[in-house]
């Protein structure tokens, strides 16, 4: 039987054996305190790195009205021989389907056509004469009798400055495609055709019905049968 003596010493040394439990635990504890602190202090500044960030970011309005045709104005002025225009549509914020810009160019006249595709190439078509009620089926049409059509090119891969291409007849010039094509949205006769999805191309008949293009490929650097993606497509009235 232990005497009182040992009996002391045994609760000490369990007590002391607590107290390094306990002082263990509590180091445990301060290191997942400052290791908290730390990873907060890291959140705070991702956070506050994002909301800098994101004040930098233009309002989406903003990034609807800033089009990149808009430092030509004075090129399309001279092309078209007119000084205002009126945006009436935009696929941003329209859509990008052949029915919704058919709703809007239909029964209008001076409508131009403005491509942006995805690689900063600028293009498109201008439309003296009246725009026909568009077909709700079937493959579409190519407006006829146009003497003022023509296309253009604002910036292009090898466009040094923007260029006009009159037609060389005036049998065909706007494609309109029918109001149910999932596959093309508009398009110019033996020029452009912009697609829905990454199917747009150039015709490499253009310099068999344009003049002033020697090259097809000076437009976006390429031409059918490969394609490339549109980013935006825009149509003026001009008056």
């Amino acid at each position: 039987m232990p005497s009182k003596k040992e009996e002391l010493y045994d609760q000490l040394s369990q007590l002391k054996n607590k107290v390094t439990q306990i002082e263990t635990n509590l180091s445990l504890i301060s290191s997942r305190v400052i290791h908290n602190e730390i990873t907060q202090k890291d959140l705070q500044k991702q956070i506050s790195d994002i909301t800098i960030h994101m004040t930098n970011i233009p309002p989406y309005d903003e990034l609807i009205a800033q089009k990149t045709f808009e430092p030509f104005t004075d090129d399309l002025k001279k092309f078209t021989e007119k000084e205002k225009y009126e945006v009436v549509y935009d696929s941003i914020k329209d859509g990008f389907t052949s029915h919704t810009i058919n709703n809007v160019i239909q029964n209008k006249n001076n409508v131009m056509i403005v491509v942006e595709t995805n690689n900063g190439n600028v293009f498109g078509s201008f439309s003296s004469a009246v725009i026909p009620n568009s077909e709700k089926t079937g493959y579409g049409f190519y407006v006829t009798k146009d003497p003022g059509f023509f296309l253009f090119c604002l910036a292009g891969k090898s466009v040094l400055k923007p260029k006009k291409y009159t037609k060389k007849d005036t049998m065909y010039s706007l494609k309109m495609y029918s109001d149910d094509n999932e596959e093309f949205v508009v398009g110019s006769h033996c020029g452009f055709y912009v697609g829905a999805t990454r199917n747009s191309f150039i015709s490499n008949k253009m310099p068999l019905f344009y003049n002033g293009i020697d090259n097809v490929d000076e437009i976006v650097g390429m031409h059918f049968p490969n394609t490339f993606t549109v980013s935006r497509v825009c149509a003026l009235v001009w008056s």
